[in-house]
């Protein structure tokens, strides 16, 4: 699943963003909780994808993917190229929920 960062707690929301995502992102990451909680208690292998900020950019391959990581941008050609290569192929976030970013 693609969620986003932000979802349960801002430790992967730069602090300049923090009163955006708190305010203006905070009915949307409710139905994201929702539906990663669902995903988690299904009792399916699972990787709650949790990009930043999406941008229609190009793809750079030059983001940063891990639990935790902290960043304020990705291109959407990014997360598909990190979904594609390193949870679908790789198998590298099973039952985990990465944050991707610049």
């Amino acid at each position: 699943m693609v969620s986003s960062t932000g979802v349960n707690g801002n430790y992967d929301v730069p602090y300049v963003f923090r009163p955006f995502y708190s305010v203006l992102l905070a009915k949307p990451h409710q139905h994201k909780e929702v539906a990663e909680k669902a995903i988690k208690e299904s009792g399916l292998a699972y990787t709650l994808v949790r990009p930043a900020l999406l941008t229609s950019g190009k793809l750079t391959k030059k983001y940063r993917a891990d639990v935790g990581v902290c960043g304020y941008t990705v291109s959407r050609n990014d997360v598909a190229h990190f979904i594609l290569e390193q949870c679908v192929l790789e198998n590298k976030f099973i039952n985990a929920s990465p944050s991707i970013a610049y």
